[in-house]
């Protein structure tokens, strides 16, 4: 059987169809933010009692493969990968959150074209592919060693819907896979989130497979899903399900998804960021049923009055920002705290004090991404309710998705 190939750094693909600066923004902006809030320069204080221990640098030079710039940055390399994604980007793969069985709804069908796709694009033989679920794919390319565990690289094949309202305000067709050879945007829905991932690993691993003296030693697997959007029930789940079947409880060595901040600045000092930190996802609904009637004797508060009275209830009592101790955040803090200790003074300051408390409430003062890396999020996203002007509604449901931080729960939330 013919297989399809692919790749490893889920970085690679995001450094090719992004700007850099999507990436590596956020803690410049975090730091050029915090002008107006660097009232305190830092003591002049020993800096070493903040562990932030690095490890020895690997020389990549001397492991006989070919240079990342030649595989992923020269000319040719671009214009092969943005090939790859373009295909990859133009395939409808939608995940609604009415979507019926597999079987018995027809919007599923794009993600049949997903596998044949990938085949296509990448058509290297060393690996071997496993249809789970119907349209969940597991790539497993065997190591020469059976001894070490394997790792484990994800991502997920859907998308968002695209509401036919906001079509007209799209500058480019979202399913048009637009590519601006000037700016370096590659323009369609799922581009970055997270067919970016998918490109990425299966180009990487493409590429390593057809240098001649490359054989990995540990097992490496890929595994996508296709309703990440809507759940993960259907794919990520039957996937878990599959490979613990396979390689037993914690026989995966490690597990990378998509996420992370990438290479980032802060001040002068370059920082690389692994994504070890998630938070959890919880949706609440709430249904109000009341008698109806009409609108020209109302009751005093309908069942949309109602409902916005909860709307203001949740708003008006929002999560609070904190730093766990020694979580990750708290350890990237204390590495910014060695190494950039003038980039952020007023930071740097709270967490050599130890002021946890002040440190969340200043990160949370800066900006949106900050705020919500270290407090549990509450939006009110769907509301429904009513079904004629002049009649009073009888059945209003409100919708509200939450991101709860590590400090929180599914019960606290």
């Amino acid at each position: 059987m013919k297989i399809i190939l692919a790749s490893i750094l889920g970085l690679v693909s995001a450094l090719t169809f992004l700007p850099l600066s999507y990436f590596t923004g956020f803690l410049d902006q975090l730091s050029s933010s915090f002008d107006k809030y660097n009232n305190a320069i830092p003591p002049k204080v020993d800096l070493s009692r903040f562990k932030c221990d690095l490890v020895d640098p690997l020389d990549p030079s001397k492991d006989g493969l070919y240079s990342s710039h030649d595989v992923f940055s020269s000319h040719q390399a671009l214009k092969t990968l943005v090939e790859c994604h373009k295909v990859l980007v133009e395939i409808e793969s939608i995940c609604y959150d009415d979507l019926r069985n597999l079987e018995d709804d027809d919007r599923w069908k794009p993600f049949e074209e997903i596998p044949r796709t990938l085949e296509k694009q990448y058509p290297h033989e060393y690996a071997w592919r496993e249809t789970v679920n119907e349209f969940g794919l597991v790539y497993t390319v065997q190591g020469s060693d059976s001894s070490p565990h394997p790792i484990l690289l994800t991502a997920h094949q859907d998308v968002v819907p695209v509401e036919n309202e906001t079509l007209n305000e799209w500058e480019h067709p979202p399913f048009g896979a637009y590519y601006n050879k000037t700016s370096g945007y590659l323009y369609g829905r799922g581009a970055s989130d997270d067919k970016s991932a998918i490109t990425a690993l299966m180009s990487a691993m493409e590429s390593l497979l057809l240098q001649e003296n490359y054989e990995p030693r540990r097992t490496v697997i890929f595994a996508f899903g296709f309703d990440e959007e809507c759940s993960g029930l259907r794919g990520a789940a039957s996937i878990a399900k599959y490979l613990e079947a396979r390689y037993g409880e914690d026989g995966i060595a490690v597990i990378l998804d998509e996420g992370g901040g990438g290479l980032q600045h802060v001040g002068d000092v370059l920082y690389a960021l692994p994504a070890v930190y998630e938070k959890g996802y919880l949706d609440v609904w709430f249904d109000i049923s009341v008698n109806g009637g009409h609108s020209s004797t109302p009751t005093p508060h309908t069942s949309i009055g109602m409902m916005s009275e909860i709307v203001v209830a949740l708003k008006s009592n929002p999560f609070e920002p904190r730093i766990i101790k020694d979580g990750p955040i708290h350890e990237a803090l204390i590495c910014f705290t060695r190494y950039s200790p003038y980039a952020m003074p007023s930071l740097t300051n709270y967490i050599k004090r130890g002021q946890l408390d002040r440190a969340a409430q200043l990160l949370a003062q800066i900006q949106r991404e900050t705020q919500y890396f270290i407090q549990t999020s509450q939006a009110v996203d769907w509301i429904a309710g009513g079904q004629k002007i002049n009649s009073l509604p009888e059945f209003t449901t409100l919708g509200v998705n939450y991101r709860y931080a590590p400090q929180d729960s599914i019960g606290s939330t």
